[in-house]
């Protein structure tokens, strides 16, 4: 099997993993409290976490954990996590999936303005075009946008400030003490809401759930690392996007939601523009190899959002 296509096969199958884990949660979501829910997963992420740690070594690192961008990013992974699950358990799968597509976008525009790097007018077209797609999807109202697809958008622009800090996480920091650091986050911001929440005693089908969910978040998160490290970015990140068809495919099979006509419009144009900002980034890879290209563009870190 080549590179390419073992980073092709991950992707994909990173794709459903994640989907798997929302749709799990979202069963999930009206049984028991927000925290409960991120206490219990968390917990279980953890615990399985420290266990490879421990086999392969890399407790050694384990100090890195107090570091301050390995904090920072933890704090905004909680965040992030609470935002999306709040907004999963109101919004069709589909279209939040959809809201949270707009991150790569928004990593354009922050690249841009923040960061001074070149992004073109077409680029910008892009991102304005998905925005506008995203504006179909939420449905802004005279009275303005809901709650939950606000947390959306939360959860989406956390991300970005997420990645923008994991690129400044000192390379000799292991991805699993980063990964660790970011569960023990949300596990304890978990355990934080049940000061406020009424828990209970969950059932066992919602139990066995919540097992499966960290699981499959887990099982994404390894393919993700599988795939940036075997491929080549721009080979693999178009595949990223078929997220939304398994995310439209789960909604229907499992709730028998169907988007209607705006919401699909708003979906493909999301989807559009991050291919189209996929194709520029190649153009800018290929100039940057001595290959000419009109334009270059700003560079896109992947998103991964629980």
């Amino acid at each position: 099997m080549s590179p390419n296509l073992k980073g092709i096969i991950a992707t994909l199958c990173a794709s459903l993993f994640f989907v798997t884990s929302d749709t799990l949660v979202k069963l999930t979501a009206p049984h028991l409290p927000l925290g409960e829910i991120l206490a219990i997963r968390g917990a279980i992420l953890v615990a399985g976490l420290a266990a490879i740690i421990m086999m392969n070594g890399e407790w050694r690192h384990l100090a890195r954990l107090g570091d301050r961008l390995v904090v920072q990013r933890s704090v905004l992974e909680a965040l992030i996590a609470y935002f999306f699950i709040s907004a999963l358990s109101i919004l069709p799968l589909a279209n939040l999936t959809a809201i949270f597509l707009t991150a790569p976008l928004m990593m354009t525009a922050v690249s841009a303005t923040l960061l001074r790097e070149s992004v073109g007018w077409r680029r910008w077209s892009a991102v304005a075009a998905g925005f506008v797609g995203m504006l179909l999807v939420v449905k802004p109202s005279i009275q303005g946008f809901s709650l939950a697809s606000l947390f959306g958008l939360a959860a989406a622009a956390l991300s970005v400030a997420r990645d923008l800090t994991t690129r400044r996480i000192n390379p000799a920091t292991p991805s699993l003490i980063v990964t660790l650091g970011a569960s023990l986050s949300v596990a304890l911001l978990g355990l934080s809401l049940g000061l406020v929440e009424n828990w209970i005693a969950p059932p066992s089908a919602d139990l066995a759930r919540l097992f499966a969910t960290a699981l499959a978040l887990g099982g994404g998160s390894f393919s993700i690392i599988i795939a940036y490290r075997s491929a080549e970015a721009s080979v693999i990140s178009p595949f990223r996007y078929g997220v939304i068809i398994l995310a439209l495919l789960s909604g229907y099979l499992v709730w028998g939601e169907r988007p209607d006509g705006p919401a699909f419009a708003g979906i493909a144009i999301i989807l559009g523009a991050n291919l189209y900002i996929v194709h520029r980034e190649r153009l800018r890879a290929r100039s940057t190899a001595g290959t000419p290209s009109d334009h270059p563009s700003a560079d896109n870190c992947h998103q991964d959002k629980r």
